[in-house]
């Protein structure tokens, strides 16, 4: 599963504090992609966003990636899936 953190002024330090608490949750992630204010992690596990947010001082958001490919890929995707 993958999911999107997006992150405050300081994004090392929000992902080195998500890694730590999914760690204490035994859930295994590894970061796969980040830029200036985000970063998305790979996990087998699924999260509960709504439990781990509140826990989490450097991250703003936590999206779970549905779907990833092309702009027609993507479409395909919300017309036929109940998003």
């Amino acid at each position: 599963m993958q999911y999107l953190f997006v992150t405050g002024r300081n994004p090392e330090l929000a992902l080195t504090e998500v890694l730590s608490l999914l760690e204490k949750m035994e859930i295994n992630a590894s970061p796969q992609a980040s830029k200036t204010n985000a970063f998305i992690l790979n996990t087998r596990k699924g999260i509960d966003i709504k439990q781990i947010l509140p826990m989490l001082g450097g991250t703003i958001a936590i999206g779970k990636i549905l779907c990833t490919g092309d702009l027609s890929e993507v479409e395909r995707f919300i017309e036929t899936e109940e998003v």
